[in-house]
């Protein structure tokens, strides 16, 4: 069964563009896990802009699987599965610049003061 396991983990782990990990906030995705109760976990897997949501949804059962046998279960119950996927971005908010030149002989001085607002968030 273990065997089993590390095959289909290490075939999924060549075909995504999301590194099976943990995640953590510098990086691009991974899973994390709740414990909701003793041995009731919510199992999650975040992937990166290059990642479909059929290896994110393997990854997240994947890593269900790790703690079933971690813990010397030999099965394990899927209580609710979902999968989305949702498109995030940023555009900068827009800036303004304001210039003062001076030409002092061959030389030109510019002083100049850029103004920036918020940048804007995407969700969707």
């Amino acid at each position: 069964m273990r065997a089993l396991i590390s095959i289909v983990m290490a075939a999924m782990l060549t075909s995504c563009a999301t590194d099976y990990s943990q995640y953590y906030i510098w990086n691009t995705g991974g899973f994390t896990e709740t414990e909701l109760q003793p041995n009731l976990f919510n199992v999650r897997f975040r992937g990166n802009e290059l990642t479909s949501l059929e290896p994110a949804s393997e990854f997240s059962m994947l890593r269900a699987a790790e703690l079933c046998l971690a813990r010397g279960m030999t099965f394990m119950e899927i209580l609710d599965s979902t999968a989305e996927q949702r498109e995030s971005g940023y555009t900068p908010g827009p800036s303004t610049t304001n210039a003062n030149e001076t030409a002092i002989g061959n030389s030109v001085f510019v002083n100049s003061t850029t103004t920036y607002n918020p940048t804007r968030w995407r969700l969707d």
